[in-house]
């Protein structure tokens, strides 16, 4: 009962941005980005403030004590949005992270979007937390989620948003239908149809990809070891750094010139996107074969 319909995710973001934030308002969200959500704000008339992810030897990873202090400078937060998992990093967030971020969330009175699309899409060593299932975040979150990706429904057009109480659903229910919108019957009954009866079909898609991310990692490594890539805890997305090979401010027209690949260009992610292309593994063998077999010898 607490289920609202919207045709897409993004669009239920922005329909929880234009209830619970005012013109003026900041939003928060991670950088790298994906790339509406660097737009979203401004369209709205709202502020843009970003919290960059951290990057080491190890990997990706959110930044806490960063986290506390832009809420700290800046008091006219009002919306943190989440892409948990992360998209492009492919990032997982744990379940004590989950818990500090609800934590500083209620601290600095914020309202928390929790956009997991991609949470069917998770590899064996994490686990995707929910966050609504974290102490306190029903008071504060509007999770939004969408069977568009686990099912390649998106032409469909069925999302649904779930706010953590009464309350919060209300406030959701008063921006103009045509603002909200709501998903087709026919998208409805697939992704209903999904939930209910795709989990087996679902274990075989990540085993698949388990392997696909891994022998794009490892063809990586072994030959052409200036190409960086970070193990994806999540997705079917592979977030590479290519800046060791000077391809200019937009990487991805260049190694698409030299190789006829098309990828996702870094710096429409935002800052952390310089040099990185967003590249799909969640393809069929002999096709990621090609893709990788392009990018070495246009590389190299």
């Amino acid at each position: 009962e607490m289920v609202i319909s919207t045709v897409t995710v993004l669009q239920g973001v922005a329909a929880c941005v234009e209830a619970f934030s005012s013109e003026g308002d900041g939003v928060l969200y991670n950088t790298p980005s994906y790339p509406p959500f660097l737009d979203l704000p401004s369209l709205s008339n709202r502020r843009s403030v970003e919290w960059p992810l951290t990057r080491s030897e190890n990997g990706w990873r959110y930044d806490l004590e960063l986290l506390e202090e832009i809420l700290k400078k800046d008091s006219g937060i009002r919306i943190l949005l989440l892409c948990n998992p992360h998209n492009p990093t492919g990032v997982v967030l744990k379940e004590e992270e989950l818990n500090q971020i609800v934590s500083i969330s209620r601290k600095y009175d914020l309202i928390l979007i929790s956009d997991e699309i991609h949470s069917d899409f998770i590899y064996a060593e994490s686990r995707h937390i929910p966050t609504l299932t974290i102490e306190g975040a029903d008071e504060i979150t509007i999770s939004v989620t969408s069977g568009a990706k686990s099912f390649a429904l998106a032409g469909l057009r069925c999302a649904v948003a779930i706010p953590g109480n009464q309350l919060l659903k209300e406030k959701l229910l008063s921006v103009p239908k045509f603002l909200l919108g709501g998903s087709n019957r026919m998208g409805c009954e697939a992704t209903i149809a999904s939930w209910e009866t795709g989990s087996s079909w679902m274990a075989d898609i990540i085993e698949i990809l388990e392997n696909r991310r891994k022998y794009l990692k490892s063809k990586l490594e072994n030959e052409i070891s200036e190409a960086k890539m970070f193990l994806p805890e999540s997705t079917f997305l592979a977030w590479i750094d290519l800046s060791e090979f000077d391809l200019g401010e937009n990487p991805a027209k260049s190694l698409r010139e030299k190789t006829g690949v098309a990828c996702g260009n870094g710096p429409d992610f935002g800052a952390g996107g310089q040099g990185h292309i967003r590249l799909t593994f969640g393809t069929s063998e002999s096709l990621l074969d090609e893709i990788i077999e392009r990018i070495i010898e246009g590389l190299t």
